[in-house]
């Protein structure tokens, strides 16, 4: 973050302060790296011994659910679309190009690469499909950026075979779709810090919604020759955005979106926040905080067992502790104001579910209804039956919300030329 780019951007390059003033300044010494290593060290036995227990707990919690299915056994649910016997012999694997090519018909995904203005690189899938074709402007199908949520990547919006998110708006929608990723995700790197350096790890969700989101959107329109593109959040993926497109933050982004879908809005925290262990951690002062988790990736011991451990062993343990555990907190979100959006706040649909406990969507509803008068919304849904992921991991997700997605996307796209071919042509 250096003066010659504030300059050149005529702004400046952030308005936070340091998240905790020490990492900002960090030199790696001799002195500095051995100190690092060894409250390192410490700090890896207790987060490890903390989420072995959480591991526990939550192994046990979900045994408590299994056991009466087991001796009472019931028959799983069946679907008039799915074929068992084609996907009995998939693979549980961390590649997301295998999902894509599995998922038939061609599809692939590309890996690209942009990087913020504070110098974090960002991985980026996007879908590739054979059908596509140029339009008479010589440009693809219309841009669509899905952004993934808390404790998640890209992946998550391909592991349902052909009716995964990413897959089916692009068979259906004939979109160019991009999966974005946030900073660290995949491995990604910092163009001068390693991910050993405290400065790599000093960030809050203020970076992700001032740098991360901007630098996707821009990506994706430079990319495709749109000048405006629609925009899918999941989770953390709007919530993010939401505090992107406030006043004070980024919110010329806003003129760039043609729709923002939020799904699952994580404006305001949901129930399972207000009790043990988020209200504990809460308190904890950053001294103890440091001790606890040390100054680098967030329990370490989570990124050695996702590379060492079998796929299908972290991913059924990982699926049982995070749904025991899986929450959102708004602590970093905005302060209190009269008005948090302006006039560039793009066309806005609120899908959320009657079911998720992890973010409370009516209080945003009734902000946006009596003091956000700028935002026009285009569309609530509420899916009774629908949790925090649902709206993308469900067998029924298609039936559910995905046709409503395109819906969103045609009606406020803004290059008529292309929008009548495709109509033409469907």
């Amino acid at each position: 973050m250096t003066d010659a780019l504030a300059k050149r951007s005529g702004r400046p390059i952030s308005f936070i302060t340091p998240v905790h003033g020490g990492a900002r300044w960090y030199r790696p010494s001799f002195r500095n790296r051995l100190m690092l290593h060894g409250s390192q060290v410490m700090s890896f036995i207790t987060s490890s011994f903390l989420l072995g227990g959480v591991v526990v707990w939550a192994l046990l919690a979900d045994l408590s659910t299994r056991l009466p299915r087991f001796l009472r056994p019931v028959e799983p649910a069946t679907f008039p679309w799915d074929d068992p016997d084609r996907w009995k012999n998939e693979k549980c694997v961390k590649d997301v190009h295998y999902y894509a090519r599995t998922a038939g018909a061609g599809f692939d995904i590309i890996e690209e690469e942009v990087e913020t203005e504070d110098g974090f690189h960002l991985r980026i899938h996007r879908v590739v499909n054979p059908r596509h074709k140029a339009q008479t402007n010589g440009k693809g199908g219309y841009p669509v950026l899905i952004l993934h949520g808390l404790f998640q990547s890209s992946g998550a919006f391909v592991t349902s075979e052909e009716r995964s998110l990413a897959f089916w708006l692009s068979e259906h929608g004939g979109y160019q779709v991009f999966l974005g990723n946030t900073r660290g995700v995949f491995n990604m790197g910092h163009k001068a810090f390693g991910r050993d350096d405290p400065r790599f790890w000093d960030w809050t969700i203020c970076e992700l919604a001032m740098y991360d989101l901007p630098a996707l959107v821009d990506y994706v329109r430079d990319a495709t020759g749109y000048d405006k593109i629609a925009f899918i959040g999941h989770s953390q993926g709007n919530g993010l955005a939401f505090l992107s497109l406030s006043e004070g933050m980024r919110s010329e982004v806003g003129a760039k979106l043609s729709c923002f879908i939020a799904l699952a809005p994580a404006v305001y925290a949901g129930p399972l926040t207000h009790g043990f262990p988020f209200t504990t951690l809460r308190h904890i002062g950053w001294n103890r905080w440091r001790m606890l988790f040390g100054v680098l990736d967030f329990i370490p011991l989570m990124r050695y067992s996702y590379d060492w451990v079998p796929a299908m062993l972290f991913a059924s343990v990982g699926y049982a502790m995070f749904a025991y555990l899986f929450s959102w907190t708004d602590a970093n979100w905005l302060k209190r104001r009269k008005r948090w959006f302006d006039d560039n706040f793009p066309p806005l649909a609120i899908y959320h579910g009657g079911r998720d406990f992890l973010v409370s969507t009516e209080p945003l509803l009734e902000r946006i209804e009596k003091q956000e008068k700028s935002v026009n919304l285009i569309r609530v849904q509420k899916l009774d039956e629908c949790e925090h992921c649902d709206f993308y991991l469900a067998a029924d997700a298609v039936e559910w919300c995905f046709s409503s997605f395109l819906e969103d996307i045609e009606k406020t796209r803004t290059d008529d030329v292309e929008r009548g071919i495709l109509s033409d042509s469907t």
